[in-house]
């Protein structure tokens, strides 16, 4: 019997612990994410070309031109489980 009341205690220990963690965690406040548009500057590293697939540079100069507002809209409205969904065409 008393190993069971060591290893209800070592649980109980355990549970609480998780819990203090949990409530821990989502009474943390988030920190301000800035959204402002950054222009392009010289020191952004540049991604390698000439992957397997061409015309890549293409569609990443079209999706860099999209502000994350726009963007967040966009993926917002759409339905996240909707079967039809399929990856936006390249032009």
């Amino acid at each position: 019997m008393r190993r069971w009341t060591i290893i209800n205690g070592i649980l109980v220990i355990m549970v609480v612990l998780l819990g203090f963690e949990i409530a821990r965690t989502w009474g943390r406040v988030l920190p301000a994410i800035d959204t402002a548009p950054r222009a392009g500057s010289p020191d952004q590293p540049h991604e390698k070309g000439g992957g397997k697939k061409g015309g890549g540079d293409k569609a990443a100069a079209a999706r860099a031109q999209q502000q994350p507002p726009v963007l967040v809209a966009a993926i917002g409205d759409k339905d996240l489980f909707d079967p039809t969904r399929r990856p936006p065409a390249v032009d």
